[in-house]
């Protein structure tokens, strides 16, 4: 809840394509880093806790930029 209502001013305020893309890539590097700290055995449940809402971030933050992005195509 506290990351939607900035995510909808973000989504606003920039480009929503780069909105998108600066998410899903805080996404890519938490789960490419989850998947070598778990490799290396080195994953703790607090770190686990932390790379898993480095996914919702970007849910909550694609959100709207993907709604607006979807809906303009539907239009065209």
């Amino acid at each position: 809840m506290l990351i939607s209502l900035p995510a909808g001013a973000i989504a606003d305020t920039y480009d929503r394509r780069l909105v998108a893309l600066v998410a899903v890539s805080i996404a890519l590097f938490g789960a490419t880093a989850l998947i070598a700290l778990e490799w290396l055995s080195l994953t703790t449940p607090n770190l686990l806790l932390a790379l898993c809402l480095s996914d919702r971030q970007r849910r909550r933050t694609d959100g709207p930029c993907l709604a607006t992005l979807c809906q303009r195509a539907g239009s065209d």
